[in-house]
């Protein structure tokens, strides 16, 4: 596949005259969108598959404007034995996606409250599941993403997902070159880190405050109940696994 460079991905943000409002990530964001871009045609099993857009809309539960419930209880018990230590690693517990990431945040939350004392650390809404950002915690607006120790090494990686796409798009990608897909959609990530910004000026409107923002995510052993954490500034399209970033980012293992 021919991947855009920097300047054929700024070219695209300008043509779409979109100005999105992450202006101290955006050059980061540039290289997570090239990085993204090679990355875009796998699943998280290292399986092909088309990027396609999604709607992330959705609305606040009634209350302070984060009021999603959560299930999150029990402690968390720091140890000294990593999840995931470079390699894959077979698991016997079988869990599809949305379990998995229904641990992860599960787990994120526990470790918000019990180690960063943030009490109040919730999902932002308890009416949908694909909203743009996952919890509220203090004055923090955080996604949570999750990974399993059996990933693949392609599959190595926590990233923004878009979802399938509808049948005009899916004839358009039938036809398109590769040059043109890449361009695609890398305007959709574009246009899907814009709505994550929308969410936080909402979200910053209804609670009365700013707001700053962070992406935690977990590698998860669900045979020994383990999970490595990893705490980033900002929101991000691609993290890869095995970057000095991401073993700067490191944060503790937790048994849960």
């Amino acid at each position: 596949m021919d991947l855009l460079d920097d300047a054929d991905i700024l070219r695209i943000v300008k043509r779409t005259g979109r100005r999105f409002r992450l202006a101290e990530q955006a050059r980061g964001l540039v290289r997570d969108l090239a990085a993204w871009s090679k990355d875009t045609f796998t699943d998280d099993q290292g399986r092909l598959r088309h990027a396609a857009g999604s709607s992330e809309g959705g609305r606040f539960a009634p209350g302070d404007g984060g009021g999603g419930t959560s299930s999150s209880s029990g402690s968390l018990t720091q140890t000294s034995e990593r999840a995931y230590t470079g390699r894959p690693v077979q698991i016997s517990t079988r869990l599809n996606a949305a379990q998995t990431g229904a641990i992860g945040e599960d787990v994120i939350t526990r470790y918000l409250r019990q180690t960063e004392g943030l009490q109040d650390a919730r999902p932002v809404t308890r009416d949908r599941n694909n909203y743009a950002v996952d919890l509220v915690a203090g004055d923090q607006v955080i996604e949570a993403k999750t990974g399993l120790v059996s990933n693949v090494p392609s599959a190595q990686k926590w990233r923004t997902t878009i979802g399938e796409p509808g049948p005009a798009e899916k004839a358009w990608l039938r036809n398109a070159s590769p040059t043109e897909k890449a361009a695609h959609n890398q305007e959709k990530m574009v246009a899907i880190m814009e709505r994550k910004q929308r969410a936080v000026d909402e979200i910053s409107q209804r609670l009365g405050r700013p707001l700053t923002t962070r992406t935690i995510s977990t590698i998860i052993n669900p045979d020994t109940r383990t999970a490595d954490l990893y705490s980033f500034p900002g929101f991000h399209p691609n993290l890869r696994w095995n970057t000095p970033e991401t073993r700067d980012a490191y944060v503790g293992s937790y048994r849960y």
